[in-house]
């Protein structure tokens, strides 16, 4: 019993955000814009914003359609969706200042 949830556990955090990562690769940009870090502020901003989270916008395109459901990415797949894939390299350095 313990080891079947260690294994869903596991799955979940490395397997499952892999894969949605693999799809925000594959979404954007060719069925959405770059969100320019509208991602990080609805983040912290939270419930008081009414903008659809990104994680119910790759949910509705992985399972075509609606938002009841989340499906986040990976923080690099995050990135990428807000600046692309030179900030995914810049990340490491940017903690720095």
């Amino acid at each position: 019993m313990i080891i079947l949830s260690l294994n869903r556990v596991v799955e979940r955090v490395l397997l499952t955000k892999g894969a949605v990562t693999q799809k925000v690769f594959e979404y954007i940009p060719a069925h959405a814009y770059f969100k320019q870090g509208s991602t990080f502020f609805n983040a912290l901003v939270g419930s008081a914003s009414n903008e659809v989270s990104f994680a119910q916008e790759m949910f509705a395109y992985i399972y075509q359609g609606g938002f009841n459901g989340t499906a986040g990415p990976q923080a690099f797949g995050e990135i990428y969706a807000n600046f692309g894939v030179v900030f995914i390299l810049l990340e490491p350095y940017l903690w720095v200042f």
